[in-house]
């Protein structure tokens, strides 16, 4: 019994770095979008 809930202890901890992982890649590219976007405006505030 003991093996088993580690088993899926291990296969939860997995799930949750998976979703983690993702939801932090999410984050990058709408910041990355962002950013792009702001250093767009700037160029064009100072032209």
């Amino acid at each position: 019994m003991k093996r088993f809930s580690a088993r899926i202890a291990e296969t939860l901890k997995l799930r949750k770095m998976k979703m983690t992982l993702t939801m932090l890649n999410t984050w990058l590219a709408m910041f990355q979008k962002k950013n792009k976007k702001k250093k767009k405006k700037s160029r064009t505030q100072s032209l």
